[in-house]
This record gives C-alpha cells, sequence and structure tokens, in this order.
C-alpha cells in the first residue's frame, strides 16, 4: 500500500531545506511546510517563498544581509533570481508601481515578536534607497527614514514577549511622481495603547520614550529624580538609554522638531510622570490628594494653577439652570480621573506628533520648498502613485481578553478578509471565467464573521455603540444583548454564567476568543471629565492647548488647533461659523473611531496592488 500511494504522492527529490519556493513541492501538508522553516533557519536562511508570500522567520539577531550592496543585488531582479530576501518584496513594490502604473501595497502580517516592525523598516528602506535619484532632494528621504526611530521612541515598549513592541498599528504611504521619485510620506496609526502609560502587566515597561527623558542634559529641569522613584515606569533606564536618547533627538531634528518642540515633548512626558505618583486619600465623598511634591510639579511643566488642576482631579462642577454644582469624586472616580488624564495627554501628543510629521512631509510643503519658499512657483504635482507599508498588530488571545483585544482581532479578521480576498476569491474568480471547473475548491471564508461586528444595526461595534449611550447600561446589559442577537451564529459563543464577570466568546480565524466584558462601555466611551478639558484649553503648553482645543475626526485622529485651515467655511454659497465647538463637542466612541480608521485604510488598500510578508515568531 505504501509503494501504490508512493505513485499518486511521489515525495519530492531534494535535500529538506534547499527549496527557496516551497510552492514548488510536490508533497505540500503543514508538516513539510514547517520542517522545510525550520531547516532553512537553523542555517539563517530565514526567508522562504510560499508562491509569492515570504515568509519571514525571526533570527533575533543581525544577519550580515541588508548592505546597500544587497539592496543593489534586488534591484529589479525576479523573485526566482535570486535568494528570498524582504528586498524582493521592497523591489516588487517599487518596480511593479512603474511598470504596472499602479500604486503597491506590502502588508506585514504576525504575532507580537515575529519581527513586523524590523521587516517595515526594511521594506520603506529598500524602497528609499531604490529612489534616490528622485527629484526631491537627499534631505526628504533622510527625513522618510527617520520616521520609523521617532515612532518607535513614542510607540514601542517591552512587553513580555518582545523588547521592542510596536503598541500602535500604522500605515505608511509613500508618495511618488510617475518618474518613480518620493514625494513625501503620509501616516495612519490605530489603537495607540494608551493604558500602557499608567499600568503595565509584570515583567512590562512603559513606552520607551519616558526613559529617555532621564537622559537628558539637565532632568531637573523637568523636576525629575532618579527613574526608580517613579510609579508608572515599570523600571530603570537600559544601559543604552543615552544613546538611544540622542537617536531621539536626531531624529526630531532631521524631521524638522525645533528646540522648543522637544522642550514641550519632554515637559508633557514629566508631567505624565509626575501625576503618576499623585496618590488620594479619604472616603467616599471626603478624598483629598496626599502631600508631596507630585502634584505642584505635574503643574508647573503643565503651566496651569495647581489649585485647579486639583480641583478638576477632586469633582466635577455642572451648570445647572445657571447654578454652578460641584459633585465631588470617591477615591476610586478620583484616581479614575487621574488616569483619565495622563492617558489624554500622551495619546494627544502622540496626535499630535503624527499630524506634525503629515503636515512636515506632505509633497505641497516639499514643492513649495524646491520653488524657493515661493507658493507661485510650486510645481503643483499632484503624486503619481504610493507604496502603502502596513505594519498592525498580530491576533491576540491572553488568559484575560478585553476591549483593546476585541479591537486588535477585528483588525486582524479584517486584513484575513483581505488577504482570502486577493489570494481565492479573486483566483477563483479568474478560473471560473476561464472554463475551469472549481466547485470542489473550497477555503474558510471569515466574511460572516466581519459582518457580525461591522453590520448596522444590528452588529457587535452598532450593539456596543448603542449601550454606551445608555447612563444606566452595564457589562451585563451588553453582554445580554450580544446573548440575545448573536446566540445562533455560528462564530458566536455564549459563556457560562459562573465566571463572576460578563463574558462572551468569538470563533475567530486564527482561533477561538472569550472576552472579559469588564470596562468594554467606559472604555468605548472614552470620556475625559469637562473640568480637565477646560484646565488643558488653558495650559501654557502650546502643544497641550493645541491639541485640547482641537477638533476631533471620526476616525479618532485629533487636528490640533494650529494645524486647522484659517480658511471660512461656507454652506449654499455663504460663509459660516464652524458647526464644531471645540469645548462641548462629543467625540466618536473608539469603537466607532476604530470602524472608522479601517474601512479607510481597506479602502486604500483595495486600490493597491497587494504584497504580502508573513512574519514567525520561532
Amino acid at each position: 500500500m505504501a509503494a501504490l500511494a508512493s505513485q499518486y504522492s511521489p515525495l519530492p527529490v531534494h535535500s529538506t531545506g534547499e527549496i527557496d519556493d516551497l510552492g514548488k513541492l510536490t508533497h505540500l501538508s503543514a508538516e513539510t511546510l514547517l520542517g522545510e522553516l525550520k531547516s532553512r533557519y537553523t542555517k539563517d536562511n530565514i526567508y522562504t517563498f510560499v508562491n509569492d508570500i515570504l515568509v519571514a522567520v525571526n533570527p533575533f539577531k543581525r544577519l550580515p544581509i541588508y548592505s546597500k550592496e544587497n539592496m543593489e543585488l534586488y534591484r529589479g531582479k525576479k523573485h526566482e533570481d535570486l535568494a528570498p530576501h524582504v528586498f524582493a518584496i521592497s523591489d516588487s513594490c517599487f518596480h511593479n508601481m512603474l511598470s504596472m502604473k499602479k500604486s503597491q501595497c506590502a502588508v506585514i502580517s504576525g504575532e507580537s515578536g515575529a519581527g513586523k516592525t524590523e521587516s517595515a523598516k526594511l521594506v520603506i528602506n529598500h524602497i528609499i534607497e531604490l529612489c534616490r535619484s528622485g527629484n526631491y532632494g537627499a534631505n526628504l528621504e533622510q527625513q522618510i527614514l527617520e520616521v520609523s526611530p521617532l515612532l518607535e521612541a513614542f510607540g514601542n515598549a517591552k512587553t513580555t514577549m518582545n523588547n521592542n513592541s510596536s503598541r500602535f498599528g500604522k500605515y505608511t504611504r509613500l508618495l511618488f511622481d510617475a518618474q518613480g521619485g518620493v514625494m513625501g510620506v503620509q501616516l495612519s496609526e490605530y489603537l495607540l495603547e494608551r493604558a500602557r502609560v499608567v499600568e503595565q502587566h509584570a515583567g512590562e515597561r512603559n513606552f520607551h520614550v519616558f526613559y529617555y527623558v532621564f537622559a537628558h542634559e539637565n532632568p531637573a529641569k523637568y523636576l525629575l529624580d532618579p527613574a526608580a522613584k517613579y510609579k508608572i515606569l515599570g523600571g530603570e533606564p537600559w544601559p543604552n538609554n543615552a544613546e538611544m536618547y540622542q537617536q531621539l533627538r536626531q531624529a526630531m531634528s532631521v524631521i524638522g522638531f525645533g528646540a522648543e518642540e522637544e522642550d514641550q515633548f519632554f515637559r508633557i512626558l514629566a508631567a505624565c510622570i509626575h501625576l503618576g505618583d499623585v496618590e488620594f486619600t479619604g472616603e467616599e465623598s471626603y478624598v483629598s490628594i496626599v502631600a508631596g511634591p507630585a502634584l505642584g510639579n505635574a503643574a508647573t511643566l503643565l503651566d496651569v494653577p495647581v489649585e485647579r488642576l486639583s480641583s478638576a482631579l477632586l469633582g466635577i462642577n455642572t451648570i445647572t439652570r445657571g447654578e454652578t454644582i460641584r459633585r465631588l469624586y470617591t477615591r476610586a472616580q478620583a484616581g479614575d480621573c487621574k488616569d483619565a488624564l495622563i492617558k489624554a495627554l500622551y495619546g494627544s501628543l502622540f496626535g499630535w506628533i503624527v499630524t506634525s510629521i503629515n503636515e512636515m512631509l506632505a509633497p505641497e510643503l516639499h514643492q513649495k520648498r524646491l520653488a524657493g519658499g515661493r507658493p507661485g512657483r510650486a510645481l503643483s504635482v499632484a503624486p503619481a502613485f504610493e507604496i502603502g507599508v502596513l505594519d498592525i498588530f498580530g491576533f491576540e488571545n491572553f488568559t484575560t481578553n478585553s476591549f483593546e483585544q476585541i479591537c486588535i482581532n477585528m483588525a486582524h479578521e479584517q486584513m484575513q478578509y483581505f488577504f482570502n480576498r486577493h489570494h481565492f476569491t479573486q483566483e477563483l474568480e479568474a478560473y471560473v471565467a476561464e472554463g475551469v471547473d472549481v466547485t470542489k475548491v473550497t477555503f474558510r471564508d471569515n466574511e460572516p464573521l466581519l459582518k457580525m461586528f461591522l453590520d448596522k444595526p444590528i452588529g457587535l461595534l452598532s450593539l456596543l455603540d448603542e449601550e454606551s449611550a445608555f447612563p444606566k447600561a452595564t457589562d451585563v446589559t451588553f453582554v445580554e444583548k450580544l446573548n440575545q442577537h448573536f446566540k445562533d451564529c455560528p462564530e458566536f459563543v455564549v459563556t457560562m454564567r459562573n465566571r463572576g464577570y460578563a463574558s462572551f466568546g468569538i470563533k475567530h480565524f486564527a482561533a477561538s476568543v472569550e472576552y472579559n466584558a469588564t470596562a468594554f462601555l467606559e472604555k468605548n466611551r472614552d470620556n475625559l471629565a469637562g473640568d480637565v478639558v477646560d484646565l488643558m484649553q488653558e495650559s501654557g503648553v502650546s502643544v497641550v492647548q493645541d491639541v485640547f482645543l482641537g477638533e476631533i475626526l471620526n476616525t479618532g485622529q485629533i487636528r490640533p488647533r494650529a494645524h486647522q485651515e484659517d480658511a471660512p467655511r461656507f454652506h449654499r454659497g455663504k460663509a459660516v461659523a464652524s458647526t464644531f465647538t471645540k469645548v462641548n463637542r462629543k467625540p466618536p466612541t473608539l469603537g466607532q473611531q476604530f470602524k472608522n480608521s479601517l474601512a479607510i485604510l481597506i479602502e486604500r488598500m483595495n486600490a493597491c496592488y497587494p504584497h504580502f510578508i508573513r512574519c514567525i515568531k520561532p
């Protein structure tokens, strides 16, 4: 029988680990594929093709295969001409863009610690090297290369799985003219893990940049003592902290941030550190702030009156029928208010930096610079193409999964659907058009699961927003509503009620996940007390004032006051005042923001020809 079976399933004639493209194997199974990848990995062959998909296994060391000579080696080559390499993907993106006259995108996926961020940097660096003969100057190219280290400082942190884990998703759009000259870059960021600023799991750390502050030439300027003293840091700086601080300063300078802006960044970071040390004492409505320098230091750095900061953290004032009524917080509520302020400060700073990068590296600005700063002489040439590089969260399934995990996993589902659509659905449609019988060809389609998340009015996110709008709704009533609407849905799991907390399960494409619904509604609302907002709008730190006076877009991005257009708005031919009220505007819920951001991302990616890199953590 074995001999007969071998006639119909012939084993490949090759030495294990010698095949560059596993799609060419005559006998392909999960066991064979993993065995080949392992054999290649032991020989430091970390890259392998599976047809046109590049598999990259993280070597956790720097290999001597990323030199400029190697970059040049892969210029204009077909995949089969050279050994598999990330440069083969970046070269395909660049040269396909020119030959196909179509925008491209590189989709980089994998679990935390698999090497997504490094792969994204390598793709961008190689593309910039390929287009260095462009018309827009070496300075722009260097600015683009410095974006990654700047965003890593503010958006990456040590986790239990990865010392340099990206705690946000980003889509980098490199913009080109018709000849392949880079004209600028635009960034979109998704779901910064703001909760990390106030609390980290055991063995984890805060965002890298918080430690860099202590390498400043004069940390006393920011009223800082040694780092070990402060609660929100989760440990002391690493030995190379001073070196990383200098790299951050270089990146900020090259991109275009000045000394004043750098000083304001560090003031905000130090204020967050000091606010983390503010403690409360007392019971119920007799809460007070424990004596110490933390509150005063934070107020000094934010340039706000310490008395008003104290008042805003201890209670809220509301006006009813012309009368001001003050409601005092409990100790837990005061702590939540303080944490919300810290998260808002850091999240707003991150958003301000991304918005500023987009403005400084926009094609229009560089055309104006080339014209000697005179708008009338600018070329006004719109970008012809773009290459998008997506570095987004991997699938997450922890012991406890909350609101952040369901958003991340929803993004993962959306990327899986995009992959399925490109590799399976469109391929089958092409076969049918050619008259090929594909009735027996099947693959798992996750479109029903995406509809369960995104449909209106009965989708998971819509129901979450509906419950979030009701003051008396709870996490329990939210889960009860999910059970009512989705109990017959194959992808939904009604969990047992003896957990001690509200929960539900989802059968994702990658695996089944149980979600703890505790604080789902509160996290989705993402409210910040009005008194706190009012105070930050009067801060003497212009970055703080600009973001708290700014407009919150439906994607959650903040358009700071200083970045808003001065041109009047018109309705039916007449100039009208803006309908946006800076103080009272209610922002979209976090779930709605993320849904809108994903929709825009997918629309952009659908306009591109995609290339896929799958990163694996061995």
